[in-house]
């Protein structure tokens, strides 16, 4: 089974709310908005989507998400909680 059908097969066991928010076109804007804020560059900016994408789909622990997101974005550990912070109010409440 590749990555594809990995995500495809975990994404259609999640809830109805889960599947909504992340299919949502906000989504996209919301990241964008969370990326600026952070002074992000677009690279970093599809990391934290890839991140949290694979949190939302239960594939990452999220007890690993902000040093997850510290190592792929290349960031400090207090930038890793600011923005982990900005997407947990943005994105996953």
């Amino acid at each position: 089974m590749d990555i594809q059908e990995i995500i495809q097969s975990r994404y259609s066991e999640l809830p109805e709310d889960i599947q909504d928010a992340i299919k949502s076109a906000d989504l996209g804007s919301k990241f964008n908005s969370i990326s600026t804020k952070n002074n992000l560059h677009i690279d970093q900016n599809g990391a934290l989507q890839t991140e949290t994408i694979l949190v939302m789909l239960g594939l990452e622990p999220s007890a690993n998400y902000i040093e997850n997101i510290q190592k792929e974005l290349e960031i400090s550990r207090d930038e890793a909680i600011t923005i982990a912070n900005d997407v947990n109010e943005q994105i996953l409440n």
